[in-house]
């Protein structure tokens, strides 16, 4: 896959992921609202208000003013630089648990529409956990649901909730719900599974409605292939915030007007569907949570490869984790978000304390940013004497500076309500840093290890250089690999097989003979003790009256082009190959020959 067709892809996948997010918060924000709220006046509406519309302003200003700055700088290497490499592992550690989050919050939304559907006799929170995990499978298998299928779900569920608020609506409008209305959602509050609600405050309610904030945080990415992208990324994410805060403030008044109370796991919207449309209408609402959910996980999942290869880029993760082919980053980076995301509903089954946790990495990633962009500003303060410069850094640094601090005020917020909210996030967050800490300081050790510090040191040319090719039979990939030996004009050269079967054996040494090649054919070992061993200590021998001389391997390596040619050819290493390599002086080649599909037959 080329790099235009990766970055399509890794755009594709982040649009879908933020839709998705967006969905997820505009069914789970009134829930969590109607949980906290010490009253149902109009004082804690406006606070929910006043937190939303604020906080999202405030994100957006300074996410989108730090795009203005530095378009292209990622926060990970902007908090390193001004801030230290450590704290960007942390940034990064919660970018991680984010996600993780994001997966819990949604299959906890998919997992209460199935017990509105079914009851699950108190296993909801096995259910939670399992749901987790299978979730996780497509993004470790490699097969996620295309971009088209996630949208049309996330549709969906937004079609039935714009249905019914606009519904709701003209039954307001018309004269208020009626008694019958009333009584139903009342009846359908009582029967769902009750629990203690709370906190009750004003701060709880304000930190609610921050919820939609941190889904912004995570939405905007600042790593994009072209400028118009950035632009537009950004006006789509506002307008998305602009139906988040419609929708969230639409159903908020129906939870006021239909007297909804607070404990009750049951979400505000498949309440209003029962009471507005009956069963029929509250099954639609509940198969439309359920993908909603489930869409929003697998979304979520499907982000990680993306932000793994952008660790990659920023020399957080080792390079070889940005390669587009290898599996191993997939599997591991979902993986380790599924145990994340598995260990944390287990601990928290309530949706309160993953949305409170998910609040709090995000503006944890927010206030380092800032924190990075002020402390950018007090640099350039310091070393540039350009009038204009000077002054757009003076205000960048009061700017952002003031976004840090209203960060700070957040994360203090969190952990002054509920210390456990804060305490969980941080024991989580430890985890992937720990292991972000473990690749880094590896990666540090090589690179000092390799340091050149005698620069004389390593620089003697070899006396001579002798070739050495393997043979197993005489077929295209063993001709091109002797021509591409022959061709380096070695010192001497040799191609050297194992007797393994002296039938084979000797067909080769004819066929050999018949191709009168310039080449001398050596067998080693017999057929009753014949192994690799044999051909390591072959070219041992070649070294051995001069240690100044080097040895070339060619090994012939069949390469197929096609799924089932895959599958009928073996493309594991020899184990030559890494027996060879523990050897001083010798230098492995190996020669491809692509199997095309004519060669099949």
């Amino acid at each position: 896959m080329g790099i235009p067709q990766k970055a399509a892809r890794f755009a594709a996948s982040r649009r879908v992921s933020a839709f998705s997010a967006v969905v997820l918060v505009v069914f789970l924000a009134p829930q969590l609202a109607l949980r906290v709220m010490p009253s149902a006046g109009v004082t804690s509406h406006l606070v929910v208000m006043a937190a939303l519309v604020g906080s999202s302003l405030l994100v957006f200003f300074a996410l989108a003013w730090q795009e203005r700055i530095l378009p292209r700088s990622s926060n990970p290497r902007l908090v390193a630089t001004y801030i230290g490499e450590r704290t960007s592992v942390v940034l990064s550690s919660a970018r991680f648990v984010s996600y993780a989050l994001i997966v819990v919050m949604g299959a906890g939304l998919a997992v209460g529409g199935l017990s509105a559907l079914i009851d699950l006799s108190g296993y909801g929170r096995i259910v939670l956990v399992a749901t987790v995990i299978v979730l996780a499978f497509p993004g470790i298998l490699g097969s996620r649901p295309p971009s088209l299928v996630l949208y049309l779900g996330a549709g969906f569920s937004v079609l039935a909730l714009a249905v019914l608020l606009i519904y709701g609506l003209i039954a307001e409008v018309s004269g208020g719900f009626s008694e019958e209305t009333l009584a139903a959602t009342r009846e359908y509050m009582a029967n769902t599974a009750q629990y203690e609600a709370g906190p009750f405050s004003l701060h709880a309610v304000a930190l609610v409605g921050l919820l939609p904030s941190g889904m912004l945080i995570l939405a905007i990415d600042r790593r994009s292939v072209r400028s118009e992208e950035r632009a537009g990324n950004i006006r789509m994410q506002g307008w998305r915030a602009v139906f988040a805060f419609v929708a969230i403030l639409i159903t908020l008044y129906f939870e006021s007007s239909l007297q909804m109370s607070a404990n009750t796991r049951a979400l505000p919207v498949l309440a209003m569907a029962y009471g507005l449309f009956g069963s029929a209408g509250h099954g639609v609402l509940s198969i439309a949570a359920i993908i909603a959910g489930m869409g929003a996980a697998v979304a979520a999942y499907g982000t990680l490869p993306r932000l793994v290869h952008d660790l990659s880029v920023d020399r957080i993760l080792p390079r070889h984790f940005a390669t587009e082919n290898s599996p191993r980053p997939r599997v591991l980076a979902v993986s380790i978000t599924a145990g994340l995301a598995a260990l944390v509903a287990a601990v928290t089954y309530a949706s309160q304390s993953p949305a409170m946790m998910f609040v709090f990495t995000t503006f944890a990633i927010f206030t380092l940013s800032c924190a990075a962009m002020g402390f950018r500003g007090s640099s350039i303060l310091k070393e540039s004497v350009s009038k204009e410069e000077r002054a757009r850094a003076r205000v960048s640094r009061w700017i952002f500076g003031l976004c840090a601090l209203c960060g700070v005020g957040v994360l203090v917020g969190i952990a002054w309500i509920r210390t456990g909210w804060a305490a969980t996030a941080i024991v989580t967050l430890l985890i992937p840093a720990a292991l972000l800490i473990f690749f880094r300081r590896g990666r540090v050790r090589v690179v000092r290890q390799l340091a050149a510090t005698d620069l004389t040191a390593g620089r003697t040319l070899p006396t001579r250089v002798h070739g050495v090719v393997l043979v197993s039979a005489l077929d295209l990939p063993t001709l091109r690999a002797v021509s591409f030996a022959r061709a380096a004009r070695l010192s001497s050269l040799t191609a050297v097989t194992l007797d393994f079967d002296p039938r084979a054996t000797k067909d080769l040494r004819q066929d050999w003979r018949a191709a009168a090649l310039p080449v001398e054919l050596t067998v080693l070992g017999t057929p009753e003790g014949a192994g690799p061993q044999n051909i390591v200590d072959y070219v041992r021998s070649l070294r051995q009256t001069q240690r100044a001389d080097i040895v070339m391997v060619y090994i012939p390596r069949l390469v197929p082009t096609g799924v089932w040619q895959r599958f009928f050819v073996r493309h594991s290493e020899p184990r030559i190959m890494s027996d060879l390599r523990l050897q001083d002086g010798v230098v492995i080649a190996e020669v491809p020959y692509q199997l095309q599909p004519q060669d099949e037959e």
